[in-house]
């Protein structure tokens, strides 16, 4: 037989957006559809939520005729399912190619533009990037494209690097700083400023209790993931915490 099974972790939803307008505006009742061609699947709905953890599995069948589609992940109020809020698709080929990937990913409508949604410590809408986390994992019986069953999925330093285009300096104690920006930056894209200490990362300290700071290069293994995923930075900006979502992008190997 030719082909293999795929497995859908999906973790959780975050900075939805409400529906409704004015006084009837009101916070989703969000469910998670995970689709690939003619199989599905549905998480139990999340009431009234902005942000939400789910922690559920679903398992694709594949075969070679499902090489060339995409794994489409959809977020949705409960009872609206035809009508997604956003949602992410994953070409199948790719999937294959890397064996797994994983992280927090931007959902955006049907037109390609991501949405934004409620963010609850300002209590604003359209604040916010709305995301789906979700962990995915490809495995083949070895006549499917994809990594051979030896070899597993590609090694990390194989896999396509993605950052932020952020410039770091190091000072006060080796504290991080904002320094400069690449040419093209996803970091300066999402709000991030010259001048910004980081404190965390996917809201793990880089701050030790002694006041000390992780060695760099974890910082940057932390801040370092899959093209397309999503990083959460705390940052200090004129000593106030800012959180900024930020998705990875292709940088060149160094």
């Amino acid at each position: 037989p030719t082909g293999g099974e795929l497995t859908v972790d999906v973790v959780g939803v975050r900075n939805l957006p409400t529906v409704g307008q004015g006084n009837e505006a009101k916070h989703m009742d969000p469910v998670v559809l995970v689709i690939l061609g003619d199989q599905a699947h549905t998480t139990m709905p999340k009431f009234q939520a902005t942000n939400a953890t789910y922690n559920e599995q679903f398992k694709f069948t594949l075969t070679e005729r499902d090489v060339g589609k995409r794994l489409m992940v959809q977020v949705a109020s409960k009872g609206n399912e035809r009508n997604p809020v956003g949602q992410v698709n994953f070409p199948i080929k790719k999937l294959l190619q890397v064996g797994e990937v994983q992280g927090w990913y931007h959902i955006k409508d049907d037109q390609g533009v991501e949405i934004r949604g409620y963010d609850p410590k300002s209590g604003l809408n359209q604040a916010s990037h709305a995301a789906v986390k979700v962990v995915i994992r490809c495995k083949t019986d070895g006549s499917a494209p994809g990594p051979s069953a030896s070899a597993g999925p590609l090694a990390p330093q194989d896999q396509p690097q993605a950052g932020i285009g952020v410039v770091w300096s190091v000072a006060n104690g080796n504290r991080l700083y904002v320094e400069a920006f690449a040419n093209v930056s996803a970091g300066q894209e999402a709000g991030m400023l010259k001048g910004d200490e980081l404190v965390a990362v996917n809201g793990a300290s880089i701050i030790r209790r002694d006041g000390s700071v992780v060695a760099f290069d974890e910082v940057v293994k932390m801040i370092t993931g899959p093209v397309g995923s999503v990083v959460e930075l705390t940052l200090n900006r004129n000593g106030s915490s800012v959180v900024i979502p930020v998705t990875r992008r292709s940088v060149p190997k160094t």
